[in-house]
């Protein structure tokens, strides 16, 4: 859920579910109270919210505009939530750094609009040996899934 805080989160004993209590943001700037009840609830390993610029040596001396893609800025790129237009890039070459997924959002709708589109690959993915392996769909049965 976007733009949301988790502001309690209680186990009901009696129900065997989570309890969340909700603000969320909405788009005109209000909050909204909400109430959710849930069998699972996952934490995250670290805060999503908090938006970070690459600590790249020298960056401070760029001297140029920088944001984070979670706090995208129309008014320096052109166009809107509504609005892909990007016209304000159109004589500018940008560097995007990461190649993640939100480059495979963000970066075909930049190198459409971009004078000359940069990408940079901040830390490289691990990789590792997937093991794929068939799967016994009565071992599977017994000691994953919840239908008996």
């Amino acid at each position: 859920m976007w733009r949301a805080t988790v502001r309690s989160a209680e186990w009901d004993d009696e129900k065997s579910e989570w309890v969340l209590q909700i603000q969320k943001s909405t788009c005109d700037g209000t909050t909204v109270e909400l109430d959710i009840r849930t069998e699972f609830f996952v934490l995250t390993s670290r805060p999503l919210h908090n938006p970070k610029l690459p600590n790249v040596p020298g960056i401070e001396k760029f001297g140029k505009h920088t944001f984070h893609t979670a706090r995208w800025d129309y008014e320096y790129t052109g166009g809107s939530s509504d609005n892909p237009t990007m016209s304000k890039l159109e004589d500018m070459k940008v560097i995007f750094v990461g190649t993640g997924a939100t480059a495979v959002q963000a970066v075909p709708h930049l190198a459409k609009w971009a004078k000359k589109p940069y990408i940079v690959q901040r830390t490289p993915a691990s990789v590792d040996i997937r093991d794929q392996q068939q799967i016994d769909p009565e071992k599977f049965k017994k000691e994953v899934s919840n239908q008996k």
